[in-house]
């Protein structure tokens, strides 16, 4: 039993560095590669995580999964040559933080000391990142989808669907149709319309 439960933490640990949350927004080449990147393959793989940049101040173990700045991370493939960029998702929540310099939202499960009266809830693009009608867009629960540059990953702004919202916010889970290339993605809330469900064309109307 005892070996078990030693097994047990261990993994926990293991669990937790995995998870840990990183400051670091890096660009460079990636120069170490066994065999070799095929010429014949071109295009970016983009991936989405959260990394809380300024913490509480009980620490990550306070954290939930959940919680976390938006940290998108980018591998492009071009010419035989890999190239990786991280960035941080720099929406209202995120900079109003950085200029605060404090844990000063409530998290998924942690509560803040000292609340900004800044914004009403915490937003934190940091569960899925979509390319759809010429942007790339990080996505959420609890907001519609933040535009960044698909090429630097700075902050373009949150997208409306040019003002044609019927809700408060969609879902961090679109589906795309692999024939009429429409992007299929609802919202929900707790009061009227409850759920809301947009079509967005290959151009982003």
């Amino acid at each position: 039993a005892r070996h078990a439960d030693a097994a047990a933490e261990q993994r926990a640990a293991w669990f937790k560095q995995a998870w840990r949350p990183t400051d670091r927004q890096d660009a460079y080449v990636i120069e170490r590669v066994e065999g070799e990147v095929p010429r014949e393959l071109h295009g970016t793989l983009y991936r989405n995580g959260p990394s809380q940049r300024i913490l509480p101040p009980q620490g990550y173990d306070a954290l939930h999964l959940f919680d976390g700045d938006a940290l998108v991370h980018a591998f492009r493939f071009d010419d035989g040559v890999a190239h990786y960029r991280g960035r941080f998702v720099e929406n209202e929540c995120y900079a109003i933080e950085q200029a605060a310099g404090r844990f000063c939202m409530d998290g998924f499960q942690t509560p803040a000391a000292e609340k900004t009266d800044k914004v009403l809830y915490r937003v934190q693009p940091n569960t899925n990142v979509v390319f759809h009608g010429g942007k790339l867009m990080a996505l959420v629960e609890n907001a519609f989808p933040f535009v960044i540059d698909a090429r630097t990953l700075a902050a373009v702004g949150e997208n409306d669907f040019g003002g044609r919202r019927i809700g408060m916010s969609v879902s961090a889970h679109p589906k795309i149709d692999g024939r009429s290339g429409q992007m299929v993605i609802h919202g929900y809330q707790p009061f009227a319309p409850y759920v809301q469900l947009y079509v967005v064309e290959p151009d982003g109307r």
